[in-house]
């Protein structure tokens, strides 16, 4: 290398030594994000889907007969119930029904001829032959067929059973009454829908001879009068041979029926008793538990 070419390298070399340094500018940091305070922004909360309960479906007693008493107790006694035991219901179609219906005519045919609601005493020779039960459908056919209520009076204190048929307990009845301890009014049961009253008979009484005197039974049937002086009555008796005296009847009731059971009520128990009603108007006489072919 010639000395000019070195020469020139150093004086280079020296100048760079003396150049200043470049100036480093100062670098802006970068901006920070503002800092927000906290705000309450409400949260919708999730839809709450609403509880379903199954419905309650509200209990409906079957078709049946609903019994009030004075007390305000109601008994619904169900139709099946009663078909049962061989009573007449709303819309039954058993060949009872016709039977009943034939003896509700004549029994009608009475109070027409008396121009007024007939007094029926419904009657057996002896115990067990259908008596109480015909005085049942009778009153319900009688009920079914007119507009106004019928009574069903149970006079059988000896062995009272029209509640049983039915299936309801009074508390009280005409022994009640006739003690003194009671009103009538106070002892009646309604089952209003078929347009029929019970009077119900109370405890069974040993002393029946003496409650059944001619001054009871007219006091009842007086004073049934005076309360439903449009209504038919009903009256289920002893059976006679309890030392029943039929004459204590006469004047008060316009009808009786007479039932006799076939092939067990003698012939001579029906002759005695038919002697002993000769003085009343109206007698009829219902063959009971009689097969189809004797009818």
């Amino acid at each position: 290398m010639s000395i000019t070419r070195i020469e020139e390298a150093l004086r280079k070399a020296k100048e760079a030594k003396q150049a200043p340094s470049p100036v480093r500018q100062p670098v802006d940091r970068a901006p920070q994000a503002a800092i927000s305070e906290p705000t309450n922004i409400p949260v919708s909360e999730p839809p709450v889907s609403p509880v379903v309960r199954p419905a309650v479906r509200p209990v409906v007693a079957p078709p049946g007969i609903s019994f009030r008493f004075d007390d305000g107790r109601i008994v619904n006694v169900p139709f099946s119930r009663l078909r049962k035991n061989r009573v007449i219901t709303a819309g039954d179609k058993s060949r009872w029904v016709a039977r009943f219906r034939d003896l509700q005519l004549a029994v009608q045919g009475s109070g027409l001829i008396k121009s007024r609601a007939p007094v029926v005493a419904v009657m057996s020779a002896n115990p067990r032959e259908g008596r109480t039960l015909c005085a049942i459908n009778l009153a319900m056919s009688l009920a079914a067929s007119g507009a106004e209520p019928v009574i069903l009076v149970d006079m059988d204190f000896f062995k009272p059973a029209i509640h049983a048929f039915l299936e309801i307990q009074p508390d009280a009845g005409l022994t009640d009454v006739l003690g003194g301890g009671k009103a009538i009014a106070e002892i009646l049961v309604r089952a209003e829908a078929e347009k029929l009253i019970l009077v119900p008979a109370g405890p069974r009484s040993r002393s029946h001879v003496a409650l059944l005197t001619r001054d009871n039974v007219r006091a009842v049937i007086g004073k049934l009068r005076s309360l439903f002086p449009s209504s038919a009555l009903i009256v289920d008796l002893p059976p006679l041979s309890l030392n029943i005296d039929t004459s204590i009847f006469e004047g008060i009731v316009d009808h009786v029926v007479l039932v006799v059971e076939e092939g067990k009520t003698p012939r001579e128990d029906v002759l005695r008793v038919l002697g002993k009603l000769k003085n009343v108007e109206h007698v009829d006489m219902v063959l009971n538990k009689a097969l189809e072919s004797s009818i």
